[in-house]
């Protein structure tokens, strides 16, 4: 009895698990939290884009599948986000909305028309692990085409860029290019 309901109870999950020794997310976590997004986009209860972005699972072996929860979580985001701009709009008006994003782009606008290699700190510590400056700044100029009509960008292309490690001074600093592309994203949802 108890392999059957086992078995129902996997077949019903929308994600495969990864092979008994490989590490993937825990799935009663993850199963848990989709059922509270879920609940939540239905209006039963509060839940943020930020706390979609933002949650994480333990590692398990033989847990889910960690693309397929990403993906499902970059939608789950996505949805949040542009019903977070919509209650915006009807509790604010369009005008404040368009405010808002003219001075969220010119925010972006400020680091992304910094020179070349001068856009983030770079770490203070010598062996600190931080991003390769000419990665970075190539994401910049996508980013910087896309507002300057030149090129587009989408959001989960942005979300799925990756950066080569450096290290001290021959980087910039991971946790504020972190932020600044996590800023990007959000306003390329709230383009779209």
């Amino acid at each position: 009895m108890g392999r059957r309901a086992a078995r129902t109870e996997h077949e019903s999950s929308p994600f495969t698990r990864v092979e008994k020794k490989a590490y993937g997310y825990q799935p009663n976590q993850v199963d848990e939290f989709i059922a509270r997004a879920r609940s939540a986009y239905d209006g039963n209860e509060f839940m943020a884009a930020n706390d979609v972005r933002d949650v994480s699972f333990a590692a398990v072996k033989g847990g889910y599948a960690p693309h397929q929860v990403d993906k499902v979580l970059d939608r789950l985001e996505d949805a949040f986000r542009r019903a977070e701009r919509d209650e915006f709009i009807e509790s604010h008006g369009l005008e404040a909305w368009n405010s808002y994003l003219d001075d969220s782009i010119r925010e972006l606008m400020g680091r992304l028309q910094r020179p070349a290699g001068q856009r983030f700190r770079r770490p203070k510590k010598s062996k600190a692990i931080s991003y390769r400056v000419e990665d970075v700044d190539a994401v910049c100029e996508t980013l910087f085409a896309h507002f300057t009509d030149r090129d587009t960008v989408t959001a989960q292309q942005l979300r799925a860029t990756t950066f080569r490690a450096a290290k001290g001074k021959k980087g910039y600093e991971e946790a504020e290019v972190d932020a600044f592309v996590q800023a990007g994203i959000e306003l390329l949802i709230n383009l779209s």
